[in-house]
């Protein structure tokens, strides 16, 4: 009888081992996709906050000379006098 005690108990042993490595395997990629994850929204964050940061310095500068002048010059294509304009072909 014992034997057989002893041969269940390592068959159950067994079973528990791999089971517990079937967890642990789920985890890891579980872990690998939260980390991709992770990466993938820090890199979006911190384009987001670039864009934060230039429309704060387009706030900041809206109604100055120089913006006044950035604008004519990138809206409406305006120069002012003597100056020579290169135009690249696209």
């Amino acid at each position: 009888m014992r034997p057989i005690i002893n041969k269940f108990l390592i068959v159950l042993f067994v079973v528990a081992i791999i089971g517990l490595s079937f967890t642990y395997v789920a985890q890891e990629r579980s872990i690998a996709d939260q980390n991709e994850k992770i990466d993938s929204l820090t890199s979006r964050l911190e384009s987001l906050e670039y864009t934060v940061e230039e429309y704060i310095l387009l706030r900041d500068s809206e109604g100055t000379q120089d913006f006044i002048i950035k604008c004519a010059r990138e809206l409406l294509g305006w120069v002012f006098d003597g100056e020579v304009v290169y135009k690249t072909e696209k």
